[in-house]
């Protein structure tokens, strides 16, 4: 049931106990967003990722690419703050946890990401490919990635993001992405917002 346009993955089997593999569950329902966007439903669909730890181990993937340029799609994905809703990456391989690529229209918000992959696999938190338009990332914190922000190919604001114990904060294109009283701490190339000069 979709109360609100709200969809809870807690739904869709999520656990959020830190140690039940939840990728798949976390996946279902980010489909079921897009199955609706993909139906010519033209509201805003909220993924909601209550409070809880969820143990993500492969890329979760954000793509509307059955939809043609002219639709529409929006889609938020929206937890409960900075500790209370984390997504925990343990993967073998190299990756990105939240991959977002062609949206016209997207938002993520009030959510963490931590990595405790081995140090010999590189990690993205969020990476926005494809072009994506109006991407909106706000109150986002990411811990021990090897890139925390990829938004190269985005165009749209980052507002209070913060990224920690990273080779490389913030990935951007420096002038179609706007970051927003966004930081970057105790990462390798310099403790400060990188642009793409910054993180090669």
């Amino acid at each position: 049931m979709i109360l609100d346009n709200e969809i809870n993955v807690k739904q869709f089997g999520c656990y959020g106990d830190s140690t039940h593999d939840d990728t798949q569950n976390l996946q279902k329902a980010i489909n079921f967003a897009y199955s609706l966007e993909n139906a010519k439903n033209y509201n805003s669909y909220k993924i909601l990722i209550p409070k809880g730890k969820y143990k993500v181990t492969s890329e979760l993937r954000l793509t509307s690419s059955t939809l043609t340029s002219s639709e529409y799609s929006n889609i938020q994905i929206e937890g409960m703050g900075q500790g209370s809703s984390v997504l925990i990456s343990e993967f073998e391989d190299d990756g990105n946890v939240l991959y977002l690529n062609a949206s016209s229209k997207f938002t993520l918000k009030d959510i963490s990401f931590k990595n405790i992959s081995g140090n010999d696999v590189n990690i993205t938190a969020v990476k926005i490919d494809g072009a994506s338009m109006n991407v909106d990332i706000t109150n986002v914190f990411t811990y021990n990635f090897y890139v925390g922000f990829n938004t190269y190919v985005c165009v749209g604001n980052l507002t209070n993001c913060f990224a920690n114990n990273c080779n490389c904060g913030f990935l951007t294109n420096g002038t179609a992405t706007n970051l927003i009283n966004c930081y970057a701490s105790q990462c390798s190339k310099k403790d400060e917002v990188n642009a793409y000069e910054g993180c090669g």
